[in-house]
């Protein structure tokens, strides 16, 4: 018997076919077909049941395949002051127009100064993510439209699966933040980029920060106007929107429209230019390398230049007004001598085909280290021995000298976080003395830095709060992080470690501190590091970490005192704090304690404990000395093992 298409459940022979031994009594009979039937229906609702599963587990694969989970997005509190690390920046292509107006007045009805402009900027997603977090400052930058986000891959271009779209943004003003949220996750390993554009809002102040006009009257009398940037330490978002913290670095190609009858500079030399018929100029820069938001630097003049070339081909311009560059040659100078002595010494060459160096009438500070363009206050930059003083010479030569060691330290290696400003300010201004030295050999610098860093340290550090190491929490840092703590006592302890490791111990650290993150981020921990392997490398038995971590973690200064008994010296420390520090102004403080005759007294709230090492000779072999560490708030020596040395 053969198989027909379709299920065979039972065979039935009729009765006259019958043979003897195939009949069978009419109970049996019906029990058998009672049978049959069963049979039968249990197979068709088996067949029905696995035909309804099949089709509804399609049906339920495919609408699983055709909807999606919409995005689940961050949620950011007043706690959320640092960015998220899903996506890195990678390129930033920036466009801007700078309106210098007739006038730099300010009035609340129309400002005369603005800029408009946008940045397509190119990230790489890390982790899946569905929402974009950058910064721009709401009180002085709108973002008027954002396009969706597409993938950078030219092979996915144009293609509707390489396009996530932008649903929604939202500020959050205590952060200066604004959020941007995704229709779909982007995917980690991807490129990706968006553009977007904005314009400065009205300002009925003048400030120096961002991207910022200025005036000055020129030899004939005629008022001038200049445009001119300071981005640090947070100001970039005040320009255009960024990924504005200074571990996130990326590329920067810049393009400035700006009035014909002026010049555009930037961090990098010029790639091309453009005339339009209304006027407008286009300047386009070449790409930067890869550096921090805070160093991008724009000015818009129209300043004359000096320049020569350096030892090792970057081009060296200082532009100033006319009346200024007639004392320019020596600021010119003395760059083209530091340039390559720090570039010899730490063994890094500069990267940079050009620097210029550009004096403005208004800046905050005395000077900014921009990759490529370092702007300075003018009656800092220069100086000439018909007009200026021996004293004047040597600071504009510290300015120099400390501008130029930044392209190592803070630009070629940045701080993670402004936690570790130190690393860059503190190392400069310890290595400022080192470039100044080299111009300067007669002026003996280094007995400067005692008066200079040491003993204007000791007077901020007196009564200060504020360790070295900073505990910054909050998204915008103020001005307030480039204190005296993070400048002058930061290069003290890099001079106390020269004393007790070696000057060659200690240059050989930064040399490999800079070999190890060139081009990236460090923390105070990083140069621990690399101290600790030169150190070790001399055979020197001594925990770098364990000793500096006191110093730069908590503020102020111990107070050692020495006696002597018949038999020990007795060394005791306890925390010192100037008798006059919340009664006298700060000039006439530090006066009193730079005197013979200083009035002080020991505060033993709060108990603070430093690692002090204590270099100690007889008279009779002054050279001869021996490093006692004083650990505790007090330890004995013995007088006969110290008259021995």
């Amino acid at each position: 018997m053969t198989n027909s298409t379709g299920p065979v459940v039972a065979v039935v022979v009729p009765l006259d076919e019958q043979t003897n031994d195939d009949k069978f009594d009419l109970t049996s009979h019906k029990t058998a077909r009672r049978n049959v039937k069963l049979i039968v229906v249990f197979a068709v609702i088996v067949t029905i049941t696995v035909i309804f599963a099949v089709v509804l587990g399609l049906t339920i694969r495919d609408k699983g395949e055709d909807e999606k989970h919409p995005p689940v997005y961050p949620i950011i509190t007043n706690d959320s002051y640092r960015l998220p690390t899903d996506v890195t920046p990678i390129n930033y292509n920036i466009t801007l127009q700078v309106f210098l107006g007739v006038s730099v007045a300010f009035t609340e009805d129309q400002p005369t100064f603005h800029f408009n402009g946008s940045v397509e900027i190119t990230f790489r997603c890390e982790t899946s993510t569905a929402f974009l977090l950058l910064h721009q400052h709401m009180g002085k930058l709108q973002v008027a439209q954002v396009s969706d986000v597409r993938l950078a891959d030219a092979a996915a271009a144009g293609t509707e699966s390489s396009v996530v779209r932008v649903v929604d943004r939202q500020l959050f003003p205590v952060h200066d933040m604004i959020g941007f949220y995704l229709d779909d996750y982007l995917v980690p390993g991807h490129e990706y980029t968006f553009t977007l554009e904005f314009w400065s809002t009205p300002q009925t102040t003048p400030s120096l920060s961002g991207l910022y006009p200025s005036s000055y009257v020129d030899s004939n009398g005629t008022e001038r106007y200049i445009a001119v940037t300071q981005m640090a330490a947070t100001l970039a978002r005040e320009v255009f929107p960024c990924w504005d913290e200074s571990h996130f670095r990326a590329t920067f190609q810049l393009t400035v429209v700006h009035d014909e009858n002026t010049i555009a500079l930037s961090n990098t030399e010029i790639a091309l230019q453009r005339r339009h018929s209304s006027g407008w100029l286009s300047t386009t820069f070449m790409p930067t390398v890869k550096m921090s938001t805070y160093l991008v630097a724009v000015v818009v003049c129209n300043f004359n230049y000096i320049e020569e070339v350096s030892l090792h081909g970057s081009v060296v311009r200082i532009f100033a007004r006319d009346e200024w560059l007639e004392a320019a040659d020596y600021s010119l100078q003395a760059a083209l001598r530091i340039l390559p002595y720090f570039e010899h010494k730490y063994q890094h060459m500069y990267p940079m085909r050009k620097l210029d160096m550009v004096a403005v009438p208004e800046f905050y500070y005395g000077g900014m280290e921009n990759w490529g363009l370092i702007i300075y206050k003018e009656s800092k930059l220069f100086y000439s021995s018909e007009q200026h003083t021996v004293k004047e010479k040597r600071s504009t030569t510290q300015l120099i000298s400390h501008e130029l060691a930044h392209q190592w330290f803070g630009n070629l290696v940045t701080m993670d976080w402004w936690n570790d400003v130190w690393l860059s300010e503190g190392i400069t201004s310890y290595v400022e003395y080192q470039g100044a030295n080299e111009q300067l050999p007669d002026l003996a610098m280094w007995d400067y830095f005692i008066i200079g860093d040491l003993q204007t340290a000791m007077i901020f550090d007196s009564p200060s709060t504020n360790s070295v190491i900073l505990n910054i929490t909050q998204s915008t840092v103020s001005s307030n992080v480039y204190n005296r703590m993070v400048y002058e006592k930061g290069s003290a302890l890099l001079r106390m470690i020269s004393y007790l490791v070696g000057e060659d111990v200690l240059e050989g650290a930064l040399r490999d501190y800079l070999d190890r993150h060139a081009w990236s981020a460090a923390v105070t921990d990083d140069l621990w590091t690399a101290l600790q392997k030169s150190i070790d490398e001399q055979g020197i038995s001594l925990d770098i970490k364990a000793v500096m971590k006191v110093w730069t973690e908590q503020a102020g200064y111990p107070y050692i005192t020495v006696e002597r008994t018949d038999d020990f010296f007795i060394l005791t420390q306890e925390y010192f704090m100037d008798k006059a520090t919340f009664v006298q102004p700060l000039e006439q403080r530090a006066a009193e304690m730079l005197s013979d005759s200083a009035a002080v007294y020991v505060n033993t709230e709060p108990a603070r404990l430093y690692t002090v090492p204590l270099f100690i000779a007889s008279p009779k072999n002054p050279n001869n000395y021996t490093i006692y560490w004083l650990t505790d708030k007090s330890c004995k020596k013995t007088i006969s093992n110290i008259c021995s040395l």
